[in-house]
């Protein structure tokens, strides 16, 4: 038991010492963070959010009974 404690903690440090850098490299900021403006769009009818002009639009029909 005491054998498989000791090859146990040898592998644990063996992959601590060939992950940890890479963790460590990872774990360093990539960038600056870009906060994009705030939009106010008023609502048209009640159902509508977004410019008129927009590229994409959604329409969701439903029932809800």
């Amino acid at each position: 038991m005491v054998a498989v404690g000791a090859v146990t903690v040898v592998v644990l440090l063996v992959v601590a010492v060939l992950i940890g850098p890479r963790l460590i490299q990872d774990m360093q900021p990539v960038g600056e963070i870009i906060t994009p403006p705030e939009a106010d769009y008023s609502l048209a009818d009640g159902k509508a959010l977004g410019p008129r002009d927009a590229r994409v639009v959604i329409q969701e029909f439903s029932d809800f009974q």
